[in-house]
């Protein structure tokens, strides 16, 4: 893989675009950078690790001595030096290991961001913070987490191990701003690597069979070969009587019959290597979610996320606002539910898929817990609430993800207000 190291220097009207590989030194106007007086005028190098593979990585100037730079975005400058087959592959819970190896720096912020291939953001959501600190040798570490924000794809190959595109963005500071902000330098390093989504399609065994396929001079218009809730499945040309598959077993047939048999899936097939054309039904509804309780049916407060739809003014997507901020105006209006151990949860909805992400502590909100119900909670659409004995006061909530295959969408978190007599 390609080494991407370089400084990027650009002040508006005075300042020229430097860069620079592990071999070249950079320059600001075509001249060296000094050392004088203890201080320095570019940032510390540094190593990123994934395990043992080295992470290519770029920095550039946002604030150095006084000047504000006015330069390129550094997701879009890395992208454009490299392919999407040339990142590295750092999965959920791999760790990722910085130094800097010059001076280190007296604060710091780790942001990811889930990507395009041209560098653009995916998702017009906010990027997901890293806790991260250095020690007095450089180095600092953080462990790869997943991001709910990838949840928002609703291509089945986006949740393929590796398909991921994720942005780090490490912004770096040396000075105290409040003492003496002309002579702050801050500065932001990247990196862009490959990973996992939120939640990964789990496919059968490729090895449970081959596709064979012998030309025979096919007609060139798309064939329909398959069709689901989702999505319409074509071959670029007349030809599936021309593809056989070849089981482990020694059977063989075709794959017209396979498919209308249910003896093997598309993502199998997709899997072993058939080239497809997916198309999407582009249509979907929003179901609905409510609390079951003594045979009562209560309905939820609903707090919308994040969606995307496709107008005549062309593709549009919203964010809401954060849950702590919608519950600073609703919390009230949440009806009070006492609660009973047989209490389920009922998600109805053929579009629907369950996107809460775990809590690593306790989160509370006016001395109400917030509990999240997660995807394995449910079993057809039916979870049963438990709740912790350490607490009598709960909101229960749980994240849908509505989309019928296509770039639309609609993200809802749904809320109960449960107390235990």
């Amino acid at each position: 893989m390609k080494k991407i190291v370089m400084i990027g220097l650009a002040l508006a009207l005075s300042f020229i675009l430097a860069g620079c590989d592990g071999n070249t030194p950079p320059t600001v106007n075509g001249e060296p950078p000094t050392v004088s007086g203890g201080s320095f005028n570019e940032p510390s190098p540094i190593r990123v690790l994934a395990d043992e593979t080295e992470v290519s990585w770029f920095v550039a100037l946002n604030k150095w001595n006084g000047a504000i730079f006015d330069r390129l975005d550094n997701f879009h400058v890395i992208m454009s030096e490299t392919s999407f087959d040339d990142l590295p592959i750092v999965g959920n819970g791999e760790t990722v290991t910085i130094q800097f190896l010059g001076d280190v720096p007296d604060s710091y912020t780790l942001t990811e961001f889930i990507l395009r291939e041209n560098g653009d953001l995916k998702f017009n959501v906010p990027g997901m913070e890293y806790d991260i600190a250095f020690d007095n040798n450089g180095f600092g570490e953080f462990v790869v987490k997943p991001n709910i924000s990838t949840a928002l794809s609703s291509y089945s190959g986006d949740y393929d191990p590796g398909n991921t595109i994720k942005g780090y963005r490490l912004v770096v500071s040396w000075g105290d701003v409040e003492d003496s902000p002309l002579t702050v330098r801050e500065s932001e390093y990247t990196f862009i690597v490959r990973g996992d989504a939120f939640t990964q399609f789990n496919h059968q065994s490729e090895s449970r069979f081959v596709i064979e396929e012998w030309d025979g001079g096919a007609d060139q218009a798309l064939e329909q070969i398959y069709e689901d809730q989702f999505h319409r499945y074509y071959l670029s040309s007349i030809r599936s009587h021309f593809i056989t598959v070849a089981f482990a077993d020694g059977q063989r047939i075709s794959l017209g019959d396979a498919i209308s048999q249910g003896m093997v899936t598309m993502d199998e097939l997709i899997a072993a290597g058939l080239n497809v054309i997916k198309e999407s039904n582009g249509n979907y509804e929003v179901g609905r979610v409510w609390l079951v309780a003594d045979g009562m049916e209560i309905e939820p407060g609903e707090h919308f996320m994040h969606g995307a739809t496709d107008t005549e003014n062309g593709f549009l997507s919203a964010s809401g606002i954060s849950m702590e901020l919608w519950l600073t105006t609703h919390f009230d209006e949440l009806p009070i539910i006492r609660y009973a151990p047989d209490m389920q949860i009922v998600i109805d909805g053929n579009f629907g898929r369950v996107v809460t992400l775990p809590s690593d502590s306790p989160v509370y909100h006016e001395g109400y817990r917030q509990i999240g119900l997660l995807a394995g909670d449910f079993v057809d659409g039916v979870a049963t609430v438990t709740l912790p004995e350490d607490d009598r006061t709960f909101l229960v909530y749980v994240n849908v993800h509505w989309s019928g295959g296509s770039d639309e969408f609609t993200l809802l978190s749904y809320i109960f207000k449960l107390v235990r007599d």
